[in-house]
């Protein structure tokens, strides 16, 4: 995130458009996959989904989804809206995608404090 948001602030329009572009192109397959592994994992651990809303884990855990939710929601926004505006070179795109990739980066953060919170302060539910 820090690399794209520095790109936002010092890169011509321009120039910033097809590397986002890139970006976005790899970004989707790293997601889905780290979306495969995530429920995996979180089936792994929490057995049914009714621990995701009876267990502190399955509470902290479902906090952290809908983070995540957001996080996908504003990376499509920039994907789908921001970026062709960028390239139309629109009034005001550039500093759309600076508060959009600025935001992202805060529910990244948050995320993370959801994560260490979880991991830390409580367990997956046993049997």
């Amino acid at each position: 995130m820090p690399p794209l948001l520095h790109l936002a602030w010092s890169a011509h329009p321009g120039e910033a458009v097809p590397i986002l572009e890139r970006f976005g192109d790899y970004a989707r397959f790293i997601v889905a996959g780290l979306v495969i592994a995530g429920t995996t994992l979180a089936w792994l651990l929490l057995g049914s989904v009714t621990n995701l809303v009876t267990t502190p884990y399955g509470r902290l855990f479902s906090l952290k989804l809908i983070a995540v939710a957001g996080l996908l929601s504003l990376a499509a926004v920039n994907r789908r809206r921001l970026v062709p505006r960028l390239r139309a070179q629109e009034a005001g795109a550039i500093s759309a995608l600076k508060r959009s990739i600025g935001s992202e980066l805060v529910v990244v953060i948050v995320i993370l404090m959801v994560t260490a919170s979880f991991t830390t302060f409580t367990g997956p539910p046993s049997g």
